[in-house]
């Protein structure tokens, strides 16, 4: 995602994983399962073996592709080829016919909220199709 002054600070991306234990649970299901105080815990948990100071500030339940979902905001710390950038993304996350999909947005924490808007016109267009 590009601002008007040419600066390329936020993306977007899409991953989507086969999971065979899925298979038979439906998106509401999944939501349910992830959206317990518990489940938070462990997926900061899990998000901190990877980026030390990830924190999740929000989650709640969405929807994705009109269906049940779950999303997460969370602020940390990008390092990369020397550089550091403090980040915020929206995650969204649910699950179709054994296949977990998660969209991710993210901007500088000083740009999250002016983006906000950008992110959510981008995964309201986001279709899993059968």
């Amino acid at each position: 995602v590009v601002n008007e002054y040419g600066s390329g600070d936020s993306d977007c991306s899409v991953n989507v994983h086969f999971d065979a234990s899925i298979k038979n649970v439906s998106p509401k299901e999944f939501v349910a399962s992830i959206s317990s105080k518990i489940y938070g815990e462990k997926m900061q948990e899990k998000m901190r073996s990877v980026i030390p100071d990830a924190t999740v500030i929000k989650s709640d339940k969405t929807f994705l592709s009109n269906q049940d979902a779950f999303y997460m905001i969370i602020k940390s710390t990008f390092r990369s080829f020397e550089t550091e950038v403090s980040m915020k993304m929206l995650q969204i996350q649910t699950i179709k016919n054994g296949y977990s999909y998660t969209v991710t947005c993210r901007a500088r924490q000083d740009r999250f909220d002016e983006m906000l808007p950008f992110f959510q016109v981008i995964t309201s267009g986001f279709l899993i199709k059968d």
